[in-house]
Order: C-alpha cells, then structure tokens, then sequence
C-alpha cells in the first residue's frame, strides 16, 4: 500500500510540474518587458529618471514570492535598454488607495503578481492609469483588461496585447512589436 501511495505522489508531483511549465519564468518575462521601451511609443521617461515599475500584489501583508521574484529580476537586471529600471512591491487594498499611489508614484509600468484575483484586475483596469502600462503574466488578466503580457505558447515565448484596452488608454505600439504579438482584444 505505501508503494500506492509514493506512485501516486509522483503523479500528482509530474501533473503539477508540467502545468507549471507551461507558465513563462519570471525571469525571461522581465526581460522582455526591457525590451518595451522600445516598442511602447507612449511609454516616456523623464531625462535622467529611471523606468519605474510597480509590481502589485493582493492584500495589505507582505509581498507574495512572485511579487518580489519580479523586484528581484528587474532590480537584478538593472536596466530597461539604455534607461535605468527599479521596481517596487505594492500592496494592493482597494482602487481609491491604488488611484493614491499611482498619483504618488507616477509609474511608467504597473506589473500585476499572478494571485491578484479578477475583481482586483478589474478594479485595476477600471482605474484611470492615463499611459501607465499595465503589464502581466497570465493570460486571464490580459483578457481582463491588462494591456501587456507574457505567455508561452506551444512552447515558445509570445508577447499578447490587449489593443482595445491599450486604445482607450491612449498606448500606442510600433509595428515591430505588433507584427510578432498576438492580439487578444481589438
């Protein structure tokens, strides 16, 4: 019986693996989203400031580990083309204090943690980010509303875009990005 037991361990250990792997590592998801700069024509950083990068993650607590896994690659990385990058784990409560802290703050990125739940996304998206770049790793959120994010398919890393969203935003993108990304959204 423990055999039974151990066999069927390893099976549920192999299934959650291989769900896992179908999401792209933090790591290669920042450094794509490096890349951005060149392709968001609306993304602008003032002379001489860095590309400031909020990573929200749910809840009024600590950072979740995928939050401070993405602080971690952008910090690691340390730049976004020829701009400095930093980033920034927040917590996100409610739209009027996320409303508060994009004022305060003035990111030029908004990177959601995948744990933020669909009522949280949508308060996100409903709130008025002006040209910030919403940004994420799966694939709902994008669906949901976010403009930006990252997501392997069949096997290979694609960059998927919400262009309604990115529309009423104001986003624009130039065709070298929008001639290799999937469109979610029109």
């Amino acid at each position: 019986m423990p055999r039974l037991h151990l066999l069927t361990a390893v099976g549920i250990a192999v299934l959650a693996g291989s769900a896992a792997a179908d999401e792209m590592p933090v790591s290669l998801q920042v450094q794509l989203l490096s890349k951005m700069p060149t392709y968001v024509k609306t993304l602008s950083v003032p002379d001489g400031a860095a590309v400031k990068v909020l990573v929200l993650y749910p809840g009024t607590g600590e950072p979740s580990r995928s939050a401070v896994a993405v602080v971690n690659a952008v910090q690691q990385l340390g730049k976004f083309g020829a701009v400095k990058a930093e980033a920034k784990a927040v917590a996100f409560g409610d739209a009027k204090a996320f409303a508060k802290t994009l004022a305060d703050e003035k990111p030029q990125i908004v990177y959601l943690a995948p744990e933020m739940s669909q009522r949280d996304v949508a308060d996100i998206v409903a709130t008025d980010l002006g040209v910030t770049l919403t940004v994420s790793g799966q694939t709902d959120h994008i669906r949901q509303g976010v403009v930006l994010g990252f997501s392997l398919v069949e096997a290979k890393p694609k960059v998927l875009v919400n262009l309604k969203h990115a529309n009423a935003q104001g986003i624009a993108f130039t065709n070298g990005l929008m001639q290799y990304a999937v469109v979610v959204e029109r």
